[in-house]
């Protein structure tokens, strides 16, 4: 799985989450760099992306990402802080297949992560997104992402 996120503590967190769950997290600290790291690694199928990050926001970067064969069919999860309509909007028009607003629960983002398809897996289907603004959260938690549980 491929994490993209600009936050050092939201990095080091998603890392150690995943880990726990026997997962092998790669860590980007931007979009460029997340660029670099797929154009040079063989293969994601999972990439989980923040919304919110200088340079080139996680939209910005799943339509870069969709613009390469090789992840056309890459599952695409987004997090967010603000939760609006317009981002719901244009991050099912990308191809996003689930957005998490924060705070959430690590028990929601395994949910998410379970429910994307892997290797041998349906293949991704980006018409039917979940990238619904559920709750007005504010940057409150953006340094926790598994909002306590």
């Amino acid at each position: 799985m491929l994490v993209v996120d600009d936050n050092r503590t939201n990095q080091f967190i998603f890392g150690r989450i995943l880990d726990s769950w026997g997962m092998k997290a790669t860590l980007a600290s931007s979009g460029h760099e997340a660029l670099s790291i797929l154009n040079r690694e063989p293969s994601f199928a999972l990439i989980l992306l923040d919304y919110h990050m200088p340079g080139m926001d996680g939209i910005e970067l799943a339509q870069q990402i969709r613009q390469n064969p090789r992840y056309a069919t890459a599952t695409i999860l987004m997090l967010s802080s603000g939760g609006g309509p317009e981002e719901a909007v244009r991050a099912r028009q990308t191809g996003i297949s689930t957005c998490l607003f924060k705070p959430f629960k690590q028990s929601e983002l395994l949910s998410a992560i379970l429910k994307s398809p892997g290797p041998g897996l349906a293949p991704h289907r980006a018409a039917a997104p979940a990238c619904q603004p559920s709750r007005g959260l504010g940057n409150h938690a953006a340094a926790h992402p598994s909002g306590g549980g």
